[in-house]
């Protein structure tokens, strides 16, 4: 059972590493020379990802992290549908 501003045991060992890996992987990728757009879109969904738990974690800030959160996934939306035109038109 969580209050508010706590984050359950799933989400603390579970999805907060899941979304450390991805940007660590996307970081990583890109300090070794490989800027494929894959590397934006694991960037855009680790940050998503840790955006949402940080709506959980710290409700205080719910409007500027929420606004973040819509940032980041209209902007993976956005490059996801280039990446597809771009490659299967």
């Amino acid at each position: 059972m969580t209050t508010k501003g706590q984050l359950s045991k799933g989400e603390l060992f579970i999805s907060l590493p899941v979304s450390f890996i991805l940007i660590g992987v996307a970081l990583w990728n890109w300090s070794h020379g490989f800027s494929h757009f894959i590397n934006w879109i694991w960037l855009l969904i680790g940050l998503n990802r840790l955006l949402v738990l940080a709506r959980k974690a710290f409700p205080r800030w719910f409007g500027i992290i929420n606004t973040l959160t819509l940032a980041s996934s209209f902007t993976l939306i956005v490059l996801v549908a280039y990446i597809a035109f771009r490659h299967f038109l």
